[in-house]
């Protein structure tokens, strides 16, 4: 602390930038060390348990008191408390931030893709001539059924081993970024193709009818198109196909649901569909898997470029 208060401020600056271990500094010196990490753009984290601490604990981005050797005062001034006093549930806490910021991101990711979908399929049947591809009831059943029971299980995907690994998150990182632009420009695509194709396919049999089937396509398309999202960077086989039992039983019940919602007579009048044939959906359902398997093939591109 003595050498520190020794300084000019550009040593300082250098000092605190350079060297990982101070010892004996007084109050008022540990509040200017995280005034200059700040001022630097770091993101800092104080742990401290006396009243002296106060300030410090205040000033850093996330003050972090110890529950049971810390004072009133200490407790007061921090964001968090380690009620056992052990520095590794700091370490467990940081690790689960991460994970809440990637599923974050990935779900975010999985709405924006499924959203962007559903409007394209409109905009291009429409500049095609065709009649209305998508009725706005069964754009609403997608919304919130479809999308609304996978982006929920999304939201509960586990670590994947390296969020440890992983650089520290900027404070100015965003949750929508560069990284959605690939399955923008290569997901959506075959979204919007399939739907339209199976509107185009089945519009002889009657505009109900290609409705259903443009439905069933771009349902199930967003519903293939969670297994890409539960990683942005791992294939699914690699984090495990069926690592994430909430993502499996989210997948199963909304097949169900959409199976029923257009094979159901009183969905059928609700959401204005047509009868369709239980080959015709399977059919549908595994040429909508290939988002799916196109998503792997972009991951797995992207893996061997980055070697």
């Amino acid at each position: 602390g003595r050498e520190l208060n020794d300084l000019d401020e550009q040593e300082f600056d250098r000092a605190v930038e350079q060297i990982n271990v101070f010892a004996r500094v007084d109050p008022e010196t540990k509040l200017n060390i995280a005034e200059r990490l700040q001022e630097m753009g770091q993101l800092v984290g104080m742990t401290g348990d006396g009243v002296n601490d106060a300030p410090a604990l205040k000033r850093a981005d996330v003050g972090i008191a110890m529950g049971q050797k810390g004072t009133d005062v200490a407790k007061d001034a921090a964001q968090i408390v380690l009620s056992d006093d052990n520095f590794a549930s700091i370490v467990a806490a940081v690790r689960e931030g991460r994970i809440v910021f990637q599923n974050l991101r990935q779900t975010s990711f999985f709405l924006v893709t499924t959203n962007f979908a559903s409007a394209s399929v409109l905009i291009t049947g429409i500049a095609l001539g065709y009649p209305i591809p998508l009725l706005a009831t069964q754009i609403l059943w997608i919304n919130l059924v479809t999308d609304g029971i996978m982006d929920i299980s999304l939201a509960t995907e586990p670590g994947h081993g390296d969020m440890m690994n992983r650089k520290p998150i900027d404070k100015k990182e965003r949750i929508l970024n560069r990284q959605i632009l690939p399955y923008l420009f290569i997901i959506v695509p075959v979204m919007v193709t399939l739907a339209i194709l199976a509107f185009g396919h089945y519009l002889p049999g009657g505009v109900e009818k290609a409705r259903t089937a443009a439905f069933i396509a771009n349902a199930m398309t967003q519903i293939f198109n969670a297994f890409n999202m539960r990683s942005l960077n791992h294939s699914a086989f690699e984090i495990g196909i069926f690592g994430n039992k909430w993502v499996n039983i989210a997948f199963v019940a909304s097949i169900i649901l959409q199976f029923g919602a257009v094979s159901l007579p009183f969905m059928q009048d609700l959401l204005h569909f047509s009868p369709i044939g239980t080959l015709d959906f399977i059919v549908i359902t595994l040429l909508a898997s290939s988002v799916f398997w196109l998503g792997e093939l972009y991951k797995l591109i992207r893996r061997k470029a980055a070697k």
